[in-house]
């Protein structure tokens, strides 16, 4: 059976997990059975394969499953994730320290403490450690005392599956303690590992940091011995502008040049001596040797995808080279995918896996392809035509996966590449690692070539950073729709096909249709009213949506010292799944960092036509205004009472104001109220008694059938009174899982328990999307997401 089939089967298998959950031994004992029988029926006839691929998507299911779930040994440290605390003990893997302060450590449990009985554990647990100089070393036996939690989603679309993330390195708990000083070395103890190699990465990096500059110490580390979490936001930021993010994720650019520089070197070696080369070959006996180095080079940078699909491949070209075989690249490359998916099915999920692959399959495609029409020119022009080319390949291929995971399009990329990659992966990464090699030898020569890495580096990157600010070369954020993925995959896939003329068009057309068809059955529709309360965590962020198509977002939620823009990472990719592009209304409720700081992303890469706000917009945080005057948005301030924003047939949005005197910002919320003749909603941002108060006296527009709790559920906005005053069929609330505040409070759900209101919370739930149906508010399927 060809490798794509085989892939192909396994693949379908792993994706059929996020479609069906079923766990039943009976049934897929049954299944087996049926193909096993099918087998012994086709194995001779010419559907022989059929039953094998079907087996082979079985397989692929149940090993994902499987690889979901957590561990269930009696020992797993995943039993303690009641969030109580208790003392763990346990070994050091790894050690990243971050750009924005503080360390993330991995480490491997093997005893707990809790109600002073030590029981033996076992279970790797990701650690966060906030602030602090950190003294342990991979390998060292460590204690604090925490909590630990199974990492979740939000539960909002599009948003990054950081639990996903961690399963697929078999990570399903995670810690965090303030300070390094809670952390304490449990000397000589009798279970700590030598860890040389990590103990040895970790003294390189160290070593960078000491040498080269502060801002290219983080990029230095990341090419060199793979920690990518030196880098700062702002070259991040940079990076992916400037289409150059993957130069700084070791891949097999940097795997073909290490082992292409290895080979000429080693082969230069080899041909001195006339014994060697007439008992054997170079080109049988050097791709075998090369192994090792480039083992030893997959292990210093980390063991990423990337670099463990590019050894991968080397291996197994070096050993088809040694036996004078030949196999076509994308044969090669598919069995490569089957085997790591063999491994671990998780990789499909992970972006670092989904672009090395599919950028490496669009340059085996397409350039042999394109390079055809450069022959004949001279090698001074055909060099940066090919490099345009080869990238323009993998940033065609990649591009459903870039946009999808990333909501981003770097143009300047085709330009940049050519500066970045000869001074880095010609440059940087040579200069570097024989740096590293020269260290046993003289520090002092190894210290001048990591700066002189660390200075081609800083060169490449101000480079980028002048090239992206020329016309056409800025970076564009785009959030797209299911929709508008098929339709982009369906093109793309137009592009790949091969053969004759006639046959391809015809193909092509049969694809851009079926692509069209389905893309516009699963389409976002916006012709009814609906209430989407955004899962971002503690803090707010409401989306409505009138019949007419029109769109408004009620803040846009904030996550105050934690690194994290809700607008960025939730609100925004939530927009794009819903297909929306263009926001008719912006509302502010109040000038509280968990309502305000996610709508400065939205004010700077959507389109709105109007802001609303209740306070003075000297007010606002200074971001918020300067995003305001760059699109020429000037915020309309509410005066105190309602306000008819909008008034159509079988529809209206109005906006209340309470009076803007309070010293609590809570008391100076905006209402929202919208809805229609029979039912209507009343988003009540973070009113308190005082200001809930006013707004009974001044009365509501119409019925509230839909009530968003105030002040994510707190007790002291008198939840049991204003319930009895409305009277709402249906209550929701936006608070964070396990916030510390208690939201929403006991009192308030119990308030809700009396008077037979069920209520919804996005901390449990996540994103809740509403709409009416059968005459009343029903929460939506989450496939309408």
């Amino acid at each position: 059976m060809p490798p794509f089939v085989l892939l192909a089967a396994y693949t379908a298998g792993i994706l059929l997990t996020t479609a069906l959950q079923l766990k039943s031994v009976e049934v897929f004992g049954l299944l087996a059975s049926l193909l096993l029988l099918l087998w012994v029926l086709l194995h001779r006839s010419s559907w022989g394969w059929l039953p094998l691929g079907a087996a082979l998507l079985l397989a692929g299911y149940l090993h994902t499953v499987q690889t979901l779930e957590p561990p269930a040994h009696v020992t797993q440290i995943i039993r303690f994730a009641d969030n109580q605390p208790l003392i763990i003990e346990a070994t050091v893997i790894s050690i990243d320290k971050r750009s924005e302060g503080g360390f993330r450590l991995l480490t491997e449990a093997h005893l707990v403490l809790r109600d002073k009985k030590a029981i033996s554990s076992s279970g790797k647990i990701l650690l966060y450690i906030e602030a602090g100089e950190l003294s342990p070393r991979p390998g060292q036996i460590v204690r604090w005392r925490s909590r630990v939690r199974q990492p979740t989603r939000f539960g909002t679309p599009g948003e990054f599956d950081y639990p996903l993330y961690l399963a697929a390195r078999g990570i399903y708990l995670t810690a965090f303690i303030a300070s390094a000083e809670e952390l304490t070395v449990m000397a000589n103890h009798p279970a700590r590992r030598t860890a040389w190699f990590e103990n040895w990465r970790l003294a390189i990096a160290e070593r960078i940091t000491a040498v080269v500059p502060q801002e290219a110490s983080g990029p230095t580390q990341s090419l060199l011995v793979g920690m990518r979490s030196g880098i700062s936001k702002s070259q991040r930021t940079l990076l992916s502008q400037g289409g150059v993010s993957h130069l700084f994720a070791i891949s097999g650019l940097h795997f073909g040049l290490l082992a292409m520089l290895l080979y000429l070197t080693g082969k230069w070696f080899y041909t001195r001596s006339e014994r060697l080369v007439l008992w054997c070959p170079p080109q049988l006996i050097l791709p075998i040797l090369l192994i090792l180095p480039l083992a030893f080079y997959l292990l210093l940078t980390g063991n990423a995808w990337a670099t463990r699909r590019a050894f991968l491949m080397a291996t197994v070209v070096a050993f088809l080279f040694s036996s004078g075989r030949r196999t076509p690249p994308l044969s090669l490359l598919a069995t490569v995918a089957f085997g790591l998916l063999l491994a671990n099915p998780l990789a499909l999920f992970q972006p670092g896996f989904q672009l090395s692959f599919a950028g490496l399959a669009g340059i085996l495609i397409w350039l042999p392809r394109w390079e055809k029409n450069l022959t004949g020119l001279s090698p001074l022009l055909r060099w940066p035509l090919t490099m345009i080319l080869t990238t323009t390949a993998a940033t065609l291929a990649t591009a459903p996966i870039t946009l999808w995971t990333f909501h981003q399009f770097a143009p300047a990329g085709l330009l940049t590449n050519l500066v970045a990659i000869p001074l880095i992966a010609w440059g940087a990464v040579p200069l570097g690692l024989a740096a590293i090699a020269a260290a046993p030898l003289s520090l002092t020569l190894a210290d001048c070539g990591l700066q002189l890495s660390a200075r081609l580096i800083m060169l490449a990157l101000d480079c980028v950073e002048r090239m992206i600010l020329w016309p056409g070369l800025q970076a564009m954020q785009i959030y797209m729709a299911r929709s508008q993925l098929l339709l982009l995959s369906g093109i793309i896939c137009c592009l790949i096909l091969p053969g004759r003329q006639a046959k391809r068009r015809l193909c092509q057309a049969t694809i851009l249709i079926a692509a069209a068809a389905f893309a516009w059955l699963i389409h976002p529709q916006s012709n009814e009213l609906k209430i989407t309360a955004i899962s971002v965590g503690q803090g707010d962020a409401t989306l409505v949506s009138l019949p007419d198509g029109s769109h408004y977002l009620i803040d846009g939620g904030g996550l105050p010292d934690t690194g994290i823009d809700p607008g960025e990472r939730l609100v925004a990719p939530t927009l794009g799944r819903l297909g929306i592009n263009h926001l008719d209304g912006v509302i502010l409720t109040h000038n509280h960092p968990d309502h305000s700081d996610g709508l400065i992303h939205i004010l700077r890469h959507f389109a709105v036509d109007h802001v609303w706000i209740a306070c003075n917009s000297k007010q606002l945080p200074p971001d918020f205004n300067k995003v305001m005057a760059r699109k020429g948005i000037t915020p309309l301030q509410l005066e105190q009472g309602w306000t008819n924003v909008v008034q159509q047939e079988g529809c209206r949005l109005s906006l209340y104001a309470p009076s803007q005197k309070a010293k609590d910002l809570n008391e100076r919320s905006i209402a929202l109220f919208v809805g229609n003749d029979q039912q209507g909603a009343l988003l009540t941002g973070d009113l308190g008694k005082s200001g809930l108060q006013q707004l009974v006296r001044d009365g509501v527009p119409g019925r509230v059938s839909l009530l968003k709790l105030s002040h994510h559920g707190s007790r002291l906005s008198q939840p049991e009174y204003y319930l009895s005053v409305m009277q709402p069929d249906v209550v929701f609330v936006s608070a964070g899982r396990n916030n510390s505040y208690g939201f929403p409070h006991q009192a308030t759900l119990d308030a809700c328990a009396a008077q037979k209101v069920p209520i919804y919370r996005t901390d449990l739930e996540g994103t809740l999307p509403f709409n009416i149906r059968d005459g009343r508010w029903q929460i939506d399927s989450q496939n309408s997401l």
